[in-house]
């Protein structure tokens, strides 16, 4: 059943049967009503490929993932694609890799299916191979990077405070009477290097010296704990470390229960993101929530904002908040 058919049977023109289908004014009410239920007795099927050829407008959404394996993404990604869907786009998810390479053609084949906009999931992001890509490939699509952004005309971004949220969770440690507060975690984002930065600041400004271990594997049991055998070598004195993700920090209680140091009387753990892991670790990790729910609503409201024409701030920050669960101390009175 073509548009044409519905128009012969309605005894109008196949280009009122087409303002009907878009929604479009200047069409008698008593014509939209019989051209509509044409469309719903027929079980009529807009030609979304015909369509885009003479607007331009495919409805679809590239959105880029690392690694579709990271639960903190994924999550993210399913906020993003479930309010897309309800604005009326189509998400083509595409797993980029960690490697820019990767992310250059993967920016490259968005292009190739002419997608009018692109959301990217985290700030590995941002680094200047994908700049470069944006210009080249995208430089006429809005792109929206979530917990990251680059200075481009097209470009806009929505990020986690993750830097003032760790000084507080140092903060909030001493507070509870942890003295030796250690950091361990990957650095290869812009994110994990902030999440580093406010720990050293927080720190210092305390006067205390810094306990840092970085992170080459996604995982401790992938070394062997080795990373956290190596802090309790150069740092004994330690009894409490934020994780730079949640993940980190539910392994370390598998490693501090087989050597019999109690969570959290002895060692306060800490971790970012608020997974799911956080609630299901034996005790509950306590967490920096960097807001991914809000985050992914916001990334894909801004996108379709700015596909409709509307004014959007280039960077917005979201405040992270921690939450407090078994894994560190209850307040102590003094």
């Amino acid at each position: 059943m073509t548009i044409y058919d519905i128009a012969k049977l309605a005894g109008v023109s196949a280009s009122t049967v087409s303002r009907v289908v878009n929604g479009k004014p200047g069409v008698k009410p008593k014509t939209v009503n019989k051209v509509r239920k044409l469309l719903d007795q027929y079980e009529f099927q807009l030609n979304v490929n015909a369509q885009s050829l003479s607007t331009k407008v495919t409805q679809m959404v590239g959105l880029l993932i690392a690694d579709v394996r990271n639960a903190h993404y994924t999550e993210l990604a399913y906020a993003v694609e479930t309010h897309l869907l309800r604005s009326g786009y189509c998400t083509i998810i595409v797993n980029s890799g960690e490697e820019t390479d990767g992310m250059k053609s993967s920016i490259q084949m968005l292009r190739q299916r002419k997608v009018d906009g692109v959301i990217m999931i985290g700030s590995i992001f941002q680094n200047d191979v994908v700049s470069q890509a944006i210009t080249h490939f995208l430089s006429d699509v809005p792109v929206v990077i979530a917990n990251g952004y680059l200075d481009k005309e097209n470009v806009y971004g929505v990020l986690a405070d993750e830097y003032q949220g760790v000084q507080k969770c140092v903060e909030l440690l001493y507070e509870r009477r942890y003295r030796h507060v250690a950091f361990i975690g990957k650095k290869n984002t812009v994110s994990n290097r902030q999440k580093a930065e406010g720990y050293k600041n927080a720190v210092i400004s305390r006067g205390e010296p810094l306990r840092e271990i970085e992170l080459h594997s996604s995982t401790l049991m992938e070394v062997d704990y080795q990373p956290l055998k190596e802090l309790l070598r150069l740092y004994p004195e330690t009894d409490a470390i934020i994780f730079s993700n949640d993940y980190l920090a539910c392994e370390a209680t598998g490693f501090f229960g087989a050597r019999q140091i109690a969570v959290p009387e002895q060692m306060g753990l800490v971790g970012i993101n608020n997974d799911r892991y956080c609630n299901i670790s034996c005790p509950q990790i306590t967490t920096l929530d960097n807001k991914m729910a809000e985050m992914g609503l916001m990334v894909a409201t801004t996108l379709v904002d700015v596909l409709n024409g509307k004014p959007k701030a280039k960077r917005v920050m979201i405040l992270s908040e921690i939450i407090e669960r078994q894994s560190i101390r209850k307040e102590v009175r003094i």
